[in-house]
């Protein structure tokens, strides 16, 4: 595509224009056919005494199609992404001003959440009408003091989302590997990375009850590693040890499942069972059926013999200090 003329450009910014919002044509890209708007001022509830940055941008998609992008940044906290993408531009800016800001940020003791959404037509409906739209999750990131969280949706295919945690500064925490996995099955056990570690969300259903779910298990993550982080890590132990053991036992499935075959293989000789019999058959050719549905499965199941969950010794989830 060419880079955007005069001409188009007085025609794409007329609708903000109207609402008395101003290109910026220093800060737009011409040959990318982005335009991006002064930025404004706004104020948040949940964030008293916070300036709050929101930036608007249009992008040419071509075919008479446009992704409209507004940028919500608190000053010190994430930032939260509304996007929408239609053939009318005044109908996206109304799309997108009809959602508040607040709607995509929560808060409360310890921790903050901004989440980055898009907004989609609801199943059968096809209208501009902002009554038929939802916001479908593609990130949140969570805040606590010295621990940020990132789930992508995006990022992995089918029911599973990727986390990231970072420490700030990096490195300055030790964390079980079984902090969000205790919240039940949908979280995996965390594992390191460069900068942090990393673990998946499971999420099933479609659209909107996915995004639905999907905020209900962030905001449960918020609340969860807040209280963690406030308490010594003897605490984390205490009053989660019957959760703490059921994760031991869902890591320890893999593994048992295989040594279960192994046995019963062994004993086969010992049950004296005919060679026609479907329970020989079904115990012989066991290994590579579980082979099979393994990397049939969404996750690769780990084979590993998990660690017993054992109370901490140590006084502060900070790594500097130990009892």
């Amino acid at each position: 595509m060419h880079p955007l003329t005069h001409h188009e450009i007085l025609g794409l910014v007329a609708p903000f224009t109207r609402r008395g919002r101003q290109v910026d044509l220093g800060a737009s890209n011409r040959m990318e056919r982005q335009l991006l708007f002064r930025p404004a001022e706004c104020r948040l509830e949940c964030l008293p005494g916070v300036a709050v940055r929101e930036t608007i941008m249009l992008a040419d998609l071509g075919e008479s199609r446009y992704r409209l992008t507004r940028q919500l940044a608190p000053e010190g906290f994430p930032e939260a992404r509304l996007q929408a993408e239609g053939a009318d531009i005044g109908v996206l800016l109304g799309q997108v001003e009809a959602v508040p800001p607040a709607r995509q940020f929560r808060t409360g003791a310890g921790f903050l959440i901004a989440y980055s959404h898009e907004l989609h037509h609801t199943a059968l409906a096809a209208t501009d009408d902002s009554s038929a739209l939802h916001l479908v999750v593609e990130a949140a990131e969570i805040c606590w003091e010295g621990l940020i969280l990132r789930i992508d949706t995006t990022s992995v295919a089918g029911t599973l989302a990727d986390v990231e945690l970072r420490a700030v500064p990096d490195g300055a925490l030790e964390l079980p590997q079984d902090l969000l996995a205790v919240l039940g099955w949908q979280w995996t056990r965390l594992t390191e990375r460069d900068r942090g570690w990393g673990c998946r969300l499971r999420i099933k259903g479609r659209e909107p009850a996915r995004s639905a779910r999907i905020e209900q298990q962030v905001e449960s993550a918020a609340r969860h590693v807040a209280l963690t982080l406030a308490e010594p890590p003897p605490r984390f132990h205490e009053r989660l040890r019957a959760a703490r053991w059921g994760v031991f036992l869902r890591r320890a499935v893999p593994v048992l499942t295989c040594i279960a075959v192994v046995v019963a293989a062994a004993l086969v000789p010992k049950l004296h069972l005919a060679e026609g019999s479907g329970l020989r058959a079904l115990i012989f050719n066991a290994p590579p059926v579980l082979m099979m549905l393994f990397f049939c499965l969404h996750e690769v199941p780990t084979i590993e013999i998990p660690p017993l969950p054992r109370r901490s010794a140590r006084t502060t989830w900070r790594k500097a200090e130990v009892a």
